[in-house]
């Protein structure tokens, strides 16, 4: 937690805004990842996606909208809404403004959130960083299988609110669409290191359900 919140300090830092407006900011984000329901997409989370952001800052053009992008991707995030992203890049722009963050970066940052709904790089988008955004999110499937399945678990607990078989149903056909695309990935970085095992792992948990 503390060192997340030197981070999230670091990052507002040249933007302008006084220290009250950054740790409120930051108040409202922690309390939002720790809710009692995120059993996946939680701080842990946060924690893996600036990790990756980080090795992979010397291919970033904007580094500082991307991590923006992440603190703020999954703050709304609920199993029963199916437009949590957008609620989540309507806040992000929101907050942003009030940290003194640029408004055409800003707009970068509301972009990049939003395509987490469907992981997938609109035709209109010329953000190269983009790309990076979608494979941090999803590198946790290209994962080793005892990794994979811990996260599955958490995922099935961020639904237990739906029976198995709604659960089953609706699983298999997110697995079905991820196999069906030409890649998992975007950046060929990630698509080295991470596409053959992702789509290993989605077969097999294809297969257990």
């Amino acid at each position: 937690m503390k060192n997340l919140l030197n981070q999230w300090r670091t990052l507002c830092a040249p933007y302008g805004a006084d220290r009250r407006t950054v740790d409120q900011c930051w108040l409202e984000i922690s309390r939002a990842y720790q809710g009692k329901r995120r059993y996946y997409h939680n701080l842990q989370h946060l924690r893996d996606l600036l990790i990756q952001a980080e090795q992979q800052q010397s291919r970033l053009e904007d580094y500082d909208a991307l991590r923006f992008s992440i603190f703020y991707h999954d703050i709304i995030y609920s199993s029963l809404r199916r437009d949590n992203e957008v609620r989540s890049a309507q806040l992000a722009q929101k907050k942003l403004k009030e940290l003194g963050f640029p408004v055409s970066r800003i707009s970068r940052c509301e972009q990049q959130i939003r395509a987490t709904q469907r992981h997938l790089i609109p035709p209109s988008s010329s953000d190269p960083d983009l790309a990076y955004m979608l494979d941090f999110d999803l590198a946790i499937l290209g994962s080793e299988w005892e990794r994979y399945e811990w996260y599955i678990q958490q995922i099935r607990k961020e639904y237990q609110i739906y029976p198995t078989w709604m659960y089953r149903k609706g699983r298999r056909k997110v697995l079905a669409h991820f196999l069906e695309r030409p890649s998992l990935f975007f950046t060929p970085v990630y698509m080295d290191q991470f596409e053959l095992k992702a789509r290993n792992n989605l077969q097999k948990e294809l297969l257990l359900l």
